[in-house]
């Protein structure tokens, strides 16, 4: 048995898709969560629900050129096809050609249209390795126009045996295709329609833009019996400034990075073979196969793909061997429709970080700059401590505007003290456009008749040794709240403005405001699982009674956590028993949440 066979399965025929739904949208989606190996059925409409407002959705705007030529040689009248692949700045093209007989420098091709009418000539100069030729086309037009009047849609043979039907022109295009070059549709994204995508954005997820021009031998089998003696073919592509700061901001207020694509994946991990995401502009033959260390993306939308192909290698390194082995069964006894016209699968929660160039904080000001002093956890597991200078900054309370929701509806929906753990009940009520407003803050801070959301998250990391450890801070006597001064606390978190949230309303102005909150406060410097866990309500103090707070833990892979907020005394992670012997120490909400969820 050959290394390839482990990459080969059985499908039958009639799963191979000939043609896209009507909507693109309604194509299934197998959702593959890799950390639970969890498999669940969805479509791709429904998106909006699977990502986060946080998320950032990498897009290869490739456009696929006609690229395939009929025509007949001008000496015999014997039926020609060729290829085109690119274009020099002189109008030198370089095309494959397939005929009977042997070609020769100098021969001459009528090329014919998509009636069958003949049109212009194109001349064979010069047979380059590869069996590639160099031809000038006897025309002052520009290539791009002559492909779009005489070319066909470069098809695979499994799709109608290559046979282009009118249809294909706009069905095997992506609707956000700009960067004509490509022979072959990068097919992840056709499954998108505009609809789909202004609705995503919507709700605060962004886009960033690369290109991978595809070639036609993303299609081939891998022929040889091992991976390492493969030849990658060689692709053009190219990652600019605005994609990877685009990148890099999402990511570093904790969105997830999400490939649309094989080539949008072998793109970013191109620009990122130092670890570090760059611009880039160039030729890639990466070929990702085992072992491969992922530097850039958090998940993966792709469709099903060939057996012994590249592109099912790269996507069993990602996705885990045995997982993906299990989910393309699961997709063909669930009749899932395969390769390019086919369905999609999106592989979630699989948290490769994305190493980029650090995003520093504001600076403070000029005359008062922090000093710090980032440790680790020490092997006795004593708590990592971290010390700032303070400094002090004028409040914007009297200006700002934050999220609140009227104190009714949370009555309505069920009132109740302490903690509440029935998170999604509560969150489904309160987050919607109706209820949700901003409001000057210094007028609701006196207004029980509102209650500001304010997103309260603990980090927690299980150390080998010592079990489970939270984070925990100490506030100067600096800004913010003068009730937390001198306070202990493991929530990081703070009002939601309307500044924060860019205006946005319903669960997106929520999302989008907890991770530019968090993004202020502390570094996320590693992988981490979220979840909402529950609500605290204190009405028992005066603060309390105008604030409501929604509970969330990550739990992070190390114990990488620095606070940017210069007003902290010292932060680190502690034994939770150590937490809980010392509850008297921390503010309110704390003491809460260490009694319920800890105690």
């Amino acid at each position: 048995m050959s290394e390839l066979d482990h990459y080969d399965y059985a499908l039958p025929r009639e799963l191979i898709a000939q043609q896209p739904l009507k909507n693109r949208a309604d194509a299934r989606l197998l959702v593959v969560d890799r950390r639970s190996g969890e498999l669940t059925h969805a479509h791709v409409r429904d998106l909006p629900e699977l990502l986060n407002p946080a998320d950032c959705l990498v897009l290869n705007d490739t456009l696929v050129v006609a690229a395939r030529l009929i025509g007949r040689r001008k000496s015999t009248s014997g039926r020609w096809e060729g290829l085109f692949l690119s274009v020099d700045d002189d109008g030198f093209w370089r095309i494959i050609c397939k005929t009977r007989g042997k070609l020769a420098p100098g021969d001459a091709i009528t090329l014919i249209d998509r009636e069958a009418q003949e049109d212009i000539e194109l001349w064979l100069l010069e047979k380059q390795e590869g069996g590639v030729w160099v031809a000038l086309p006897k025309s002052d037009e520009s290539p791009w126009d002559i492909l779009d009047r005489l070319g066909r849609v470069p098809l695979p043979n499994y799709i109608r045996k290559g046979e282009m039907i009118d249809e294909d022109r706009q069905h095997y295009q992506t609707v956000f295709a700009r960067a004509p070059g490509s022979a072959a549709a990068p097919t992840a994204g056709l499954h998108f329609t505009e609809a789909l995508l202004t609705q995503l954005k919507s709700q605060g997820l962004d886009t960033a833009t690369v290109t991978l021009h595809v070639g036609l031998d993303t299609f081939r089998p891998v022929k040889v019996d091992t991976l390492a003696e493969h030849q990658m073919h060689s692709e053009w592509c190219q990652v600019d400034e605005e994609a990877v700061s685009t990148i890099k901001r999402r990511r570093s207020s904790g969105g997830r990075i999400i490939s649309v694509g094989t080539t949008t994946l072998r793109v970013l991990e191109t620009a990122a073979r130092g670890g570090e995401l760059q611009p880039f502009r160039g030729s890639t033959d990466l070929f990702i196969r085992p072992p491969f260390e992922f530097h850039t993306t958090d998940a993966l939308l792709t469709n099903f793909h060939l057996p012994r192909s590249t592109l099912l290698v790269l996507v069993r390194t990602f996705g885990g061997d045995e997982l993906i082995q299990r989910a393309y069964q699961e997709a063909i006894q669930e009749d899932y429709r395969f390769y390019s016209y086919g369905d999609a699968m999106l592989f979630k929660n699989l948290g490769y970080p994305l190493r980029l160039p650090s995003v520093s904080p504001p600076p403070p000001p000029h005359h008062c700059q922090p000093t710090i002093n980032r440790a680790i956890l020490c092997p006795n597991g004593s708590p990592l401590r971290t010390s700032f200078a303070r400094i002090r900054t004028m409040s914007q309370v009297q200006t700002e505007r934050v999220l609140v929701v009227p104190t009714p509806v949370f009555h309505d929906i069920g009132h109740f003290q302490g903690f509440s753990q029935d998170a999604q009940r509560y969150l489904d009520g309160l987050l919607r456009d109706e209820h949700l407003s901003f409001r000057a803050r210094h007028e609701v801070e006196e207004d029980p008749s509102f209650k500001q959301l304010i997103p309260y998250v603990i980090f927690r990391y299980t150390d080998p040794q010592n079990g489970d450890m939270v984070f925990q801070y100490t506030r100067g006597t600096g800004q913010g709240e003068g009730r937390l001064h001198r306070k202990r606390s493991i929530g990081i978190g703070g009002h939601i403005s309307s500044e924060d949230a860019d205006n946005r309303t319903g669960t997106a102005a929520y999302e989008i405001g907890l991770q530019r909150e968090l993004s202020e406060e502390v570094a996320i410097e590693t992988e981490f699982d979220a979840s909402c866990v529950g609500l605290i309500n204190d009405d028992d103090t005066e603060v309390g009674r105008v604030h409501l707070g929604i509970v969330h833990i990550y739990d992070v892979k190390q114990p990488a956590i620095s606070p940017r907020e210069t007003d902290i005394a010292e932060a680190g992670f502690e034994p939770i028993d150590a937490l809980l012997a010392n509850q008297k120490q921390f503010e309110t909400w704390s003491q809460i949440c260490l009694e319920a969820l800890f105690g």
